[in-house]
C-alpha cells in the first residue's frame, strides 16, 4: 500500500487563508510568519477540494477503509 504524502503549497488545489503565500523560484514564502509555507503548522492553509486533513496530509493520497456493519447484516438475514 502507498503512503500517504502532505500537502505541499505548490499544489495547484492549496489555497492561503490570508492571501499570504508569495511564490518564489526555491519555493513558497509566507509574508505572515516571514519563513518558508508550512501546510501542517499552519491554520490558513486550505484546499480547494476540501482534501486537507490534520497534520497536513493530503486526503487525495489516503485510501479508506471500510468496515462493514454487523448489525446491518443481520437485518438484512431477517427478511
Amino acid at each position: 500500500m502507498a503512503q500517504s504524502k502532505s500537502c505541499s503549497p505548490s499544489c495547484p488545489s492549496f489555497k492561503c487563508g490570508k492571501n499570504s503565500a508569495w511564490f518564489r523560484r526555491d519555493g513558497v514564502w509566507c509574508k505572515e510568519a516571514d519563513e518558508y509555507c508550512s501546510v501542517a503548522k499552519c491554520t490558513y492553509s486550505m484546499c480547494f477540494k476540501r482534501r486537507l486533513l490534520p497534520g497536513g496530509v493530503c486526503g487525495e493520497t489516503v485510501k479508506r477503509k471500510t468496515v462493514e456493519n454487523k448489525a446491518r447484516n443481520k437485518q438484512n438475514n431477517q427478511f
